[in-house]
């Protein structure tokens, strides 16, 4: 028998598949369509899963179809993205919504998981410098407001564009929804002369450096919308130069500058300027606007690979900084134990297949980087190179099942906050656990009849437990391919769950909200180890 042409055959994930990923023998196939129910052709298909490194990516056919074969029993989410089309996940109902998962088990092999992308939005329009010339090769990003870190910060939403020649930019594959349209120059681009006038911070539609003075762009679907021309606000750019050295007395690799903003929330405007030390220990920045910023500096030592780490806060105000001094130290050491709450632990998990880090409290923390700890045959373990505020946890390695109970430093419990290093510390106790709670059930209308397109937000009783503060009592869920939600993997604690018809991607996180989820929620005690099966109604949700 001749082989189906290739247009008849689906594209296979082996190309995509992460070197080390598992395998099995399970499969999932659907296809890929446009709004216009026609096949999209060669659209991205990624598989992904709560461990990066069994994610899979695919393309499809020139009917849209794509398979993913071999693949172990678990729980997947797939998206799909091209082009000029809005991407997706797989049962999402609206642009900014979740997915609904596609649980597999062995031997199984799920088809016509399909998505179809609606044409995304344009935004267009012309960017001028402050004498009134084309701005060319200026980034620009449509951005949304969402959750983040305790507050409502703007996140670069679709595919972010350079102006061309004529300072022209099309921002394309938007969904629906409302947007802020922003401009950063680079200060590598030799297009602006950034030493002159133009800023290098971040200039909103239609021209403020005031986020809260941006003009909100509403887009509809498959809208095609042309802004009027804005220009770059001036702003006088300065240069920062000092001095920084290692414990030593040695200079050190490099020096980092980072807006404030970017340290704590991972702005949508990325703003980082990076220097080389000299030989003598001089370094300079330039091009640096007017703002708040942390700067660190970082030195590594290649043959212990032992990391020293200084920063600062710096105002830049307008005036060129001169004589900044940076010293790094080594940091701190911290040394603990891991316990197991049933011990012995099983022979199969060993010290050596943990990884354990002392993470920076926020993102880019001006306290360092990651720290990775190394943990010995008889569970203890030693983690150098601290400073700042930091929380202990076990990132990589725990066998499915269990999960970190409890962290201590002495009668302090610091599992779901971070702890000041200032000086050597040890007798951290870090406790995991085979016995996660876990909450699963259904949902149903006012009428009795099963729900099966939902969003079900889990939170914790006690306010401080939630976000800000700790996320991991916090879960938003879409139900699975039966019509039910589970979530796993919970910490012992008094919940509240509560089951509305959709929510957007990040919103679980603001303490506003689920206030006023709080009298629709059922509420739900959980002891380690426990399983609840909890039937919900849907309830009429509409946010104030």
């Amino acid at each position: 028998m001749a082989p189906p042409p290739a247009s008849q055959t689906p594209q296979r994930d082996k190309p995509g598949a992460v070197p080390g990923a598992k395998t099995g023998t399970a499969g999932i196939k659907g296809r890929i369509l446009a709004d216009t129910n026609t096949a999209i052709r060669r659209a991205r298909v990624s598989l992904l899963t709560s461990n990066p490194l069994d994610s899979h990516m695919t393309t499809t056919d020139l009917d849209g179809r794509y398979e993913f074969t071999e693949l172990p029993a678990g729980q997947y989410r797939v998206t799909a993205s091209k082009g000029i089309f809005v991407p997706l996940e797989y049962g999402q109902q609206k642009p900014f919504d979740r997915g609904k998962p596609v649980d597999l088990a062995d031997g199984q092999v799920v088809e016509k998981i399909d998505i179809t992308l609606p044409r995304g939005g344009v935004v267009s329009g012309t960017l001028l410098d402050d004498v009134g010339d084309a701005a060319a090769g200026v980034r620009m990003t449509a951005m949304r407001q969402q959750f983040s870190d305790g507050k409502r910060r703007l996140v670069s939403i679709g595919h972010p564009v350079e102006t061309n020649d004529v300072g022209q930019y099309r921002l394309y594959g938007l969904p629906s929804g409302t947007y802020f349209i922003g401009a950063m120059p680079s200060a590598a681009n030799p297009l602006i002369p950034m030493l002159t006038t133009p800023s290098g911070a971040p200039t909103y539609y239609p021209g403020t450096l005031n986020e809260m003075e941006a003009q909100r762009v509403t887009v509809r679907p498959g809208q095609d919308k042309i802004l009027s021309d804005f220009t770059l606000v001036p702003a006088r750019l300065v240069k920062i130069s000092g001095t920084a050295t290692n414990a030593a007395g040695a200079p050190v690799q490099m020096v980092m500058l980072m807006a404030t903003a970017q340290v704590s929330s991972g702005n949508a405007m990325p703003g980082m300027n990076t220097a080389t030390v000299r030989p003598d220990g001089t370094f300079q920045l330039s091009n640096v606007p007017p703002g708040e910023y942390a700067i660190m500096a970082m030195s590594m030592n290649i043959g212990t690979g032992e990391q020293e780490i200084t920063a600062q806060p710096l105002t830049v105000a307008g005036e060129d900084i001169t004589d900044f001094v940076l010293s790094t130290t080594k940091g701190f050491r911290a040394t603990g134990q891991i316990l197991f709450d049933q011990p012995p632990p099983p022979a199969t998990l060993l010290p050596s297949s943990l990884t354990l880090m002392a993470a920076p409290a926020t993102q880019f923390s001006i306290s360092g980087g990651m720290a990775r700890g190394t943990i010995h045959d008889d569970w203890t373990f030693e983690v150098k190179g601290l400073a700042g505020p930091r929380q202990f946890q076990v990132a990589q390695g725990l066998p499915a099942g269990w999960m970190v109970q409890s962290v201590f430093y002495g009668q302090t419990d610091i599992t779901d906050k971070p702890l000041e290093v200032k000086e050597d510390i040890d007798g951290v106790v870090i406790t995991l656990t085979k016995r996660p709670a876990r909450i699963s059930g259904g949902v149903v209308d006012d009428s009795g009849k099963p729900v099966t397109e939902y969003s079900v937000v889990i939170f914790p009783d006690d306010t401080a437990l939630g976000p800000p503060a700790s996320t991991r009592y916090l879960r938003a869920l879409r139900p699975g391919e039966g019509g039910k939600f589970s979530a796993e993997r919970l910490p012992a604690a008094a919940y509240l769950v509560v089951a509305i018809p959709s929510l957007e991607s990040g919103d679980e996180n603001d303490p506003e909200l689920l206030e006023q989820l709080r009298p629709l929620a059922t509420r739900a005690i959980l002891s380690w180890g426990d399983a609840k099966e909890l039937s919900l109604k849907l309830e009429k949700f509409d946010r104030r």
